[in-house]
């Protein structure tokens, strides 16, 4: 039973690495070789990794309607495995699918479930928090609730800053500005947009493929409420701006 443990891991092992390389076609067959295996000797949690992967590829090559379903199955076999490394795993990976399909409530379930699982654990690993949270405050901006949107983007901003995890906060500071121009303070979404411009780049994080539109989506929303010289100049505001005393201005914003 530990060889064929053994062996089922080396194959997500191996549908792993192709994906990382973006060999996704690769990646599927390695992935299904794990799952196969997998469901052939009742190794619940591996087969949940497995279609847990089948889905992150589907999702790369921004078929999101067939990573959601890979990734609701995964779910299946991660709870039959009971492994909280398997759940955990796939309520974030599902969440954010479910998001990118517009399923807003489905996406707000799997990441409220998540906060659930992690809140044990909540305060020796903070960090855990921190995707729930990130994407939990841009499911309230989609449904068109800015209060707690701000609320749980901040809550976020201020987790990272002090974990010094700086993707979040390049991630929420545009949930942040969209939620400020959608309520016409145009200004300061700018300068948020700016900012994230400038982390993005620091930490060498640029915007992904599948979040183009998204991002477009900001900067058009912004751009409704200024003219061009106001939005070149808030945005070289943020750039300038240094991220300790951004965060502390975000912070006295929401006392």
């Amino acid at each position: 039973n530990m060889e064929s443990q053994t062996f089922c891991k080396a194959l997500l092992k191996l549908g792993d690495v192709e994906q990382i390389t973006n060999h996704f076609g690769k990646s599927a067959q390695w992935y299904d070789k794990a799952l196969e295996a997998a469901q052939s000797l009742d190794l619940w949690n591996i087969a949940a990794f497995a279609l847990n992967g089948l889905g992150l590829v589907a999702s790369d090559q921004n078929d999101q309607k067939t990573a959601l379903a890979y990734l609701r199955d995964s779910l299946d076999y991660a709870h039959q495995s009971k492994n909280i490394n398997a759940i955990g795993t796939v309520l974030s990976n599902l969440g954010a699918v479910a998001l990118a399909c517009g399923e807003y409530d489905e996406a707000e379930m799997y990441y409220e479930e998540m906060m659930k699982l992690i809140e044990p654990m909540r305060h020796k690993h903070p960090h855990l928090q921190l995707p729930c949270l990130a994407n939990l405050g841009e499911i309230a901006y989609k449904k068109g609730d800015f209060l707690l949107g701000r609320q749980r983007s901040i809550e976020c901003i201020q987790l990272s800053h002090q974990l010094g995890h700086r993707v979040p906060i390049a991630y929420q500071l545009e949930v942040l500005a969209k939620i400020e121009a959608s309520e016409g303070k145009g200004r300061i979404a700018a300068v948020y947009y700016g900012a994230a411009k400038t982390l993005r780049e620091t930490i060498n994080f640029p915007v992904s493929p599948r979040e183009q539109d998204n991002y477009r989506e900001g900067i058009d929303l912004i751009k409704a409420h200024l003219s061009e010289q106001e939005f070149a100049a808030a945005w070289q505001e943020g750039e300038a701006i240094p991220l300790d005393t951004l965060v502390a201005q975000i912070t006295a914003s929401a006392d």
